[in-house]
């Protein structure tokens, strides 16, 4: 077996119990790492083979995957596996923005996955069982689970509340989002042949919250059992089970290559059967020969009661793992009640009163009432499965502070930014927010001008051009912030006065990508570039010459650059006639606050980025199940492509020297998908908070107060044009308004 060398490690993990530091392997409540992350290399599996022979191939050196970073390499998509003695209650995942141990001010946790056994909810789940079809050389494939964990399913099936793993059996949770197809280049890479395949779990700072039992073995011990009596609770790199968990050669595995292993909760040998350990394997490190690090300390397992726990890996490389009574899976859970766990205490601060605290210090009157809602937002408005139970009220909002995400400055992406953040998640948990301050409406022709906001006459001169390696065609522009970065990487693009040229070397598609990309990756692990921390390993595709595809970048390295992106938006709407109140209808989502861009506004019902390799319809068939869980059936026999839309945005107009200001121009296919009254749009990958239902007065108010997303109100607007609602009698800025959303862009296009 080919190990990784120490060398590649940029610091030795420093293992430690954290309740008490001057005790070893005893027991304790919380015990974890410090200085977490690694600095290295792993190689995916390059080729599968599931005849006698096993000649699985991993990646060449030239392909292999770098990665640095507090956590990593464990920041990658992970899954969550569990091995019986075991009985799973509910489970949660969550994401911070930021999060450092044993700090007050820490972020707030923002739940993306859930699960209950009780109440039948399996929220961006899917639950899999190491029952497939069997290979001598990969081993048992990965399959859809029953509703006990273990038995095979055809389809995806929501944990039964009673599910009771024995010894040795095994289930995983994965996300509910779909991979693409078995590809090296592709978004899940090469995986096995035959297999349901789910995206796993993404995020450098990331929490794993558990309910479960781990009750004594009762069925009778034999040679047959491997893990008789020995449950555990572990994450994997995703990349691992979609391939060959236990296979025959570990070629037929990114495991051994160091991509990833996390034990939370494990019973490590027959001996110790009460004593729960935790333990790093990524061969990163000098002690990772096969057995991996271990946490200093052991967690005390009880057979008889359920425990509640998890893991948490912070911002800064601690990871620690904790049981604790005061547990919660709430839809949001404050940086404080999470330090409290892992730090052993108790904390009587309630989300409620904090967030009630934050946004009355910003100007607001909160008040809360028993009564139904009111009002236009708060209509269909539900409560999330596990957060604490609000009242009903009235939500209306103005746009003081929404202009926060039209400008680049330091005061933006903190206060007013968590303001409004705040402010919406007060309003799906139910509080009634007022403010004396003037109430604000935009014009139509502003909405469009704010997106559309790159000058017409010339282009700023403080703005590089990005050439292609043949130096013929600009093909982006880059602000100087970004082009500060990209000086260091003289391999890849040389820097010349105001222009920028990809290097005459990398002239085939596959050298731009992987030389691009390692740019990108390195970016991201300095963590200098704010964007790229929306890393969503994705390929948007840059076209040179016309229509011919010249290079393929992660989606969000992609407007650092300024190269054209593309994307899909459907507009889904209740005729006059078919709707109950007689005239137009609108399914309106609210974006999911946990999004990296505009978080909790408002958008179209669909919409989603062109992503490589989709063609544009694919994109819609896939975003239309994933973002509102329509059938594609449905989807297939109503749409009506309607044009397209080009603009040239701008975050901050003339602003250039910051983090996240860049220039960005987009192509969007267009789509209307006219609704019965029976199809409601339910959120699938939690994309979207909720979908309301709007009427036209309703989503214009909303329009006007600025609510939506930049681009999605000028798609509406559109939709307004080609359905004569607006028109030149009724809109003075009408011809302006069809002009500046079908922008002629400068670049080579698809």
């Amino acid at each position: 077996m080919q190990l990784l060398q120490s060398a590649l490690c940029s610091w030795l993990i420093s293992s430690v119990a954290l309740a008490d530091q001057s005790a070893l392997y005893d027991e304790y409540g919380v015990v974890g790492f410090e200085n977490f992350g690694f600095e290295g290399y792993f190689r995916h599996v390059a080729q599968l083979d599931t005849s006698s022979d096993c000649q699985c191939e991993l990646a060449s050196m030239n392909d292999r995957t770098l990665f640095s970073g507090p956590n990593s390499p464990l920041d990658d998509e992970v899954s969550v596996h569990f091995r019986g003695p075991l009985s799973l209650k509910s489970f949660g995942y969550y994401v911070a923005d930021s999060f450092t141990t044993g700090e007050s001010s820490s972020a707030e946790w923002t739940r993306l996955a859930y699960y209950s056994g009780a109440d039948a909810i399996a929220e961006n789940v899917t639950f899999l069982t190491p029952n497939g079809d069997n290979s001598k050389c990969l081993g048992n494939a990965i399959t859809y689970a029953g509703s006990n964990g273990t038995a095979a399913a055809s389809s995806s099936t929501i944990l039964e509340e009673n599910n009771q793993l024995e010894s040795d059996d095994e289930f995983s949770i994965f996300s509910n989002i779909t991979c693409g197809e078995s590809g090296f280049d592709n978004d899940c890479g090469v995986y096995r042949d035959g297999i349901p395949a789910y995206h796993g779990f993404y995020g450098e700072t990331k929490m794993f919250l558990f309910e479960f039992t781990m009750p004594s073995a009762t069925g009778k011990n034999s040679t047959s059992i491997e893990y008789y009596d020995m449950p555990a609770i572990w994450l994997l790199n995703a990349h691992i089970p979609r391939t060959a968990q236990y296979p025959s050669n570990t070629n037929c595995s990114c495991w051994s290559s160091g991509c990833g292993e996390f034990d939370i909760f494990e019973v490590m040998n027959g001996t110790e059967t009460d004593h729960l350990y935790t333990t790093i394997h990524d061969f990163q490190g000098t002690g990772d020969i096969g057995t991996g690090i271990q946490a200093q300390g052991w967690i005390l397992r009880d057979t008889d009661s359920v425990m509640s726990g998890g893991v948490v890996f912070d911002s800064d490389g601690t990871v620690s793992v904790f049981l604790s009574n005061s547990t919660s899976f709430n839809a949001t859970i404050s940086g404080s009640s999470v330090n409290s766990w892992i730090s052993g205490a108790s904390s009587d601060e309630g989300d409620y009163d904090r967030v009630l605290s934050t946004v009355t210090n910003t100007g607001y009157d909160v008040t809360t009432t028993t009564g139904s809602s009111t009002g236009s937002s708060s209509a269909t408005s539900t409560s999330k499965s596990g957060a604490a139970a609000g009242p009903t009220a009235d939500f209306k909002l103005d746009m003081r502070v929404v202009p926060s995400y039209q400008r680049c400055s330091e005061e933006a992406s903190t206060s007013e930014k968590k303001s409004l953040v705040q402010l919406l998640l007060l309003s799906i948990q139910g509080y009634t927010l007022t403010s004396d301050r003037e109430s604000y409406e935009m014009a139509l022709l502003d909405i469009v001008e704010n997106l559309d906001s790159f000058p017409y006459d010339k282009v700023p001169s403080v703005l590089y051009s990005l050439y292609t390696h043949d130096r013929e065609q600009v093909i982006g522009y880059i602000t100087p912030f970004t082009a500060a970065h990209l000086k260091h990487y003289a391999e890849v693009f040389h820097v010349e006065g105001q222009k920028v040229y990809i290097a005459s070397s990398l002239d085939t598609v596959e050298l731009r990508d992987r030389a691009l990309n390692e740019v990108a990756v390195s970016l991201r692990s300095q963590g200098a570039i704010g964007s790229l921390k929306g890393w969503r390993d994705e390929l948007y595709t840059v076209y040179y010459p016309e229509h011919v595809p010249y290079m393929n970048l992660e989606r969000s390295f992609c407007p650092l650059l300024g190269v054209v992106m593309y994307g899909i938006h459907l507009n889904g709407y209740v005729p006059p006639g078919v709707s109950k109140s007689g005239g137009y209808e609108f399914w309106i989502p609210r974006r999911s606050l946990t999004k990296q861009t505009f978080p909790g506004m408002l958008d179209n019902t669909i919409a989603g980025g062109l992503g490589y390799p989709y063609g544009v319809m694919e994109t819609v068939i896939k975003e239309s199940y994933e973002e509102g869980g329509l059938d594609e059936q449905f989807v297939k026999d109503n749409i009506v492509s309607v044009g397209c839309m080009s603009y040239y945005y701008e975050v901050t107009p003339g602003v250039y020297d910051k983090d996240d200001c860049f220039v960005q121009p987009e192509f969007q296919y267009i789509f209307d998908l006219p609704f019965d009254t029976e199809t409601v749009p339910v959120p699938v990958d939690m994309e979207a908070e909720q979908f309301f239902l709007m009427t036209l007065d309703e989503a214009l108010e909303e329009l006007n107060k600025g609510m939506f997303k930049p681009n999605c109100a000028v798609v509406f607007i559109d939709f307004l044009i080609r359905h004569g609602i607006l028109t030149e009698a009724n809109e003075k800025d009408y011809i302006h308004l069809v002009q500046r959303s079908h922008r002629r862009l400068p670049f080579p296009l698809r």
